[in-house]
């Protein structure tokens, strides 16, 4: 189910909102360009504002996509979080000290995963 279509279904006055939200975000990655190229033609030493303005430009296709389809994550948050049960595991024991050992722990903690996200109790 995509979470956008509620809001999509109400009609004219959502699609106003949502058109001058897209003419001011244009306008305000437009301005941060201008900026930056005004840094960086003038001919001064690296100024504290340019590497922000350049972070910003360089992920302005990422950052219109999370504004315009609120869906997405900005972050990778969740990814990380469903990857730190098996990264503490790691730390804890040490890792595996084979190919089969490290088949087995992945196994098992595809298993675990799947169980804790099926609201089951994988220790049970």
């Amino acid at each position: 189910m995509d979470m956008a279509q509620p809001l999509e279904r109400q009609g004219d006055p959502f699609q106003q909102v949502q058109d001058q939200f897209q003419s001011e975000v244009t306008a305000f990655f437009q301005a941060a360009e201008r900026e930056l190229q005004a840094l960086e033609h003038s001919g001064l030493p690296a100024e504290p504002g340019r590497g922000p303005l350049r972070s910003l430009v360089h992920r302005r296709q990422r950052l219109e996509l999370c504004l315009n389809k609120p869906p997405v994550p900005i972050d990778y948050d969740a990814a990380e979080r469903a990857l730190r049960p098996a990264v503490i595991w790691r730390l804890l024991t040490y890792g595996t000290r084979s190919e089969r050992g490290a088949e087995m722990a992945g196994l098992m903690l595809s298993i675990y995963e799947t169980l804790r996200l099926a609201n089951q109790d994988p220790l049970e």
